[in-house]
């Protein structure tokens, strides 16, 4: 079966599973790592570059540089680069060998997937939950490229029922802000979903999520989750109010590169509580990670009020 095309938008940091693992097969790599066992080697290799970059941090550019798109051989620190086998030159730019892919991946926020930029393919009836899973975590970290515009177009590609069942099907694989986006998601296919969501009724930890879906779109089932399933849901409520933090926090260290649009801030909408979905909440949130706009003294005070009064709610 055919893979879901997520690759990283150009420029942008890529997963590890996507770097060369077999680094004895690369007869450059070979002549660099000697007749040491291949993973021993890679190991004192990442070790002597860690080192180096921490030594040397401005080289982290300049190899970034070098993995978007190729720089001038004479670039600060081309030479060292060069001695310990991270970068070669071809045609007179100057790229990164595999190698030195695996050692500017293990540094920083470039070694934390949080960051990775995906562009999600178009939506096919037959993904593996391991695409569909991968499509909605991205998207609840708004790590999709132009992702208002990709996830309309897998609403606009997608059978309403087979796309829900998908989004059922990986429930149980999820928490937190990722659970509540497909949450959000069957919401936004509707009424179509409701046979899939009845998948919910039945399994102990998602039928109270499946019994607030029901209500939220004005077709409330008999009878009500049991007080164990009401907990886990309210569980899962704080941890998308947790994760919501996190963002903000992470986004506040590390502003996103390239600036988040307006657009894909306000899919934030979809990885956090119905409770909290209000028009300030998104102002606040705009204002907060959107570099367009001014923050204003307060903003953060402000949503960090509004998330702490709503994880009280859910513990009550």
């Amino acid at each position: 079966m055919e893979e879901l095309p997520l690759e990283p938008l150009p420029g942008s940091p890529v997963p590890v599973t996507q770097m060369p693992s077999k680094l004895d097969t690369d007869a450059e790599n070979s002549e660099l790592l000697g007749v040491v066992p291949a993973e021993q080697a890679l190991a004192a290799w990442l070790e002597t570059c860690r080192a180096l970059l921490t030594e040397s941090p401005e080289l982290i550019e300049t190899l970034l540089t070098a993995f978007r798109d190729g720089t001038t051989p004479d670039s600060p620190g081309t030479a060292a680069l060069q001695r310990l086998g991270a970068v070669k030159v071809e045609e007179g730019r100057l790229s990164l060998t595999p190698l030195g892919v695996r050692g500017l991946f293990t540094r920083g926020r470039w070694a934390d997937p949080q960051y990775w930029l995906l562009e999600p393919g178009e939506w096919w009836l037959d993904l593996r939950q391991e695409d569909v899973v991968a499509f909605v975590t991205a998207a609840s970290k708004l790590c999709l490229v132009d992702q208002a515009s990709a996830v309309q177009r897998w609403f606009d590609a997608a059978d309403p029922l087979e796309f829900a069942y998908q989004l059922v099907t990986i429930g149980p694989q999820v928490h937190g802000a990722v659970l509540n986006t497909v949450y959000g998601y069957l919401l936004r296919i509707g009424l179509d979903a409701a046979p899939a969501v009845e998948e919910w009724l039945v399994v102990e930890e998602l039928s109270g999520l499946g019994w607030r879906w029901f209500d939220a779109i004005g077709a409330p089932q008999p009878g009500i989750p049991t007080e164990h399933a009401q907990y886990l849901v309210k569980t899962e409520m704080v941890r998308s109010l947790d994760d919501l933090r996190a963002l903000l926090d992470r986004y506040a260290e590390y502003p996103p590169e390239p600036p988040l649009p307006g657009t894909t801030i306000d899919e934030l909408s979809f990885s956090i509580p119905l409770r909290i979905r209000t028009p300030r909440i998104n102002e606040l949130l705009q204002r907060l990670l959107n570099a367009d706009l001014a923050e204003q003294p307060g903003d953060r005070a402000a949503l960090d009020s509004v998330i702490e009064n709503a994880r009280r709610h859910f513990l009550r």
